[in-house]
């Protein structure tokens, strides 16, 4: 019987507490805001907590703060564009140690309720407004969005440093609430391996209520490939997510048990050739359920880009 290990502990994959290990505490949802920090509809995702040393990082896809797609950036009109997402509202579940008596298998955090802080994405410059996520900067330039401080890169993964925030906030994040960097590590998965990805599709949770009380959801995929054709930096899973799943959390199956295994970025559509306009619209709807694929990219590339990023902003 498979089973999940955190620490000492096995948790029977199933039981209510290796679901709440999963899914209860290491996935927040993400509503972007607008500079007077109401919400721009549609812009919404998923993200987790990373704690390298003793600074902690949210983590999402760079499409999710700056609304911009990676593989094929589009700024209509052209020119200097203004940031337009300046503000995250983040939500998350709240935890506390248990109380003393419990018995030693109950032993940890509950979880109950939740509670938001916001995260301003730019700070004030002589130059103007620079975002605070860190970054590869190693994609194709784009010099309309380097005008404004904002490069693309190679890797659709953020880290922003959310210590004093949360601080001034008085949140504490439960012990299950972040992963470690030692879990960002290259895994060996072959294809076929089973993966779960916990999110928020379309902005909402399981309990189907309003963003204020987002629920996070698990769906189960399995991985196609290691890395797309096209692009090694993805990984391939049999299926897509729902939209508002970028930046999600994938748990990978691997010998008996789930680790962490990479970062949700989205859909790959099947080309669709010379079909005409009016075909187009018909047909993609219905060969994007039977074809199309969810990409990820994997815990080791993760990885590379935080002891880069490591590297970087400690020289």
């Amino acid at each position: 019987m498979l089973r999940y290990q955190r620490g000492a502990q096995q948790l029977q994959i199933g039981s209510p507490r290796y679901k709440r290990s999963i899914a209860g505490h290491q996935v927040v949802h993400i509503q972007c805001l607008d500079r007077d920090q109401n919400e721009i509809d549609g812009a919404y995702g998923t993200g987790f907590f990373i704690k390298q040393g003793q600074t902690v990082f949210l983590c999402t896809c760079w499409h999710v703060v700056t609304g911009y797609d990676p593989l094929d950036v589009k700024i209509q009109p052209p020119g200097k564009i203004p940031p337009r997402r300046e503000f995250l509202k983040v939500t998350l579940r709240k935890t506390e140690p248990l109380p003393p008596g419990f018995p030693p298998h109950l032993a940890g955090e509950i979880s109950y309720g939740n509670h938001s802080f916001y995260v301003n994405l730019y700070s004030e410059s002589e130059d103007g407004p620079l975002p605070i996520w860190q970054q590869d900067q190693e994609g194709p330039p784009n010099g309309s969005l380097e005008n404004v401080g904002i490069y693309v890169p190679a890797v659709d993964f953020v880290l922003i440093p959310i210590d004093s925030i949360l601080r001034v906030q008085d949140i504490m994040l439960g012990k299950e609430q972040c992963f470690q960097s030692e879990d960002l590590i290259f895994r060996k998965m072959i294809q076929g391996d089973k993966l779960m990805t916990v999110g928020f599709p379309f902005g909402y949770g399981s309990a189907l209520n309003t963003s204020n009380s987002p629920t996070p959801i698990m769906v189960t995929r399995h991985l196609a490939s290691e890395h797309s054709e096209s692009d090694r930096m993805y990984a391939l899973m049999d299926g897509p997510c729902s939209e508002g799943m970028s930046g999600s959390p994938v748990f990978a199956e691997v010998e008996g048990e789930f680790v962490f295994g990479g970062i949700y970025t989205g859909t790959i559509l099947p080309d669709f050739g010379s079909l005409g306009e009016a075909r187009l619209r018909k047909e993609q709807v219905l060969l994007r359920k039977l074809t199309a694929l969810g990409r990820f990219h994997s815990s080791g590339l993760l990885g590379s880009v935080m002891t880069y990023l490591d590297e970087k902003y400690a020289s």
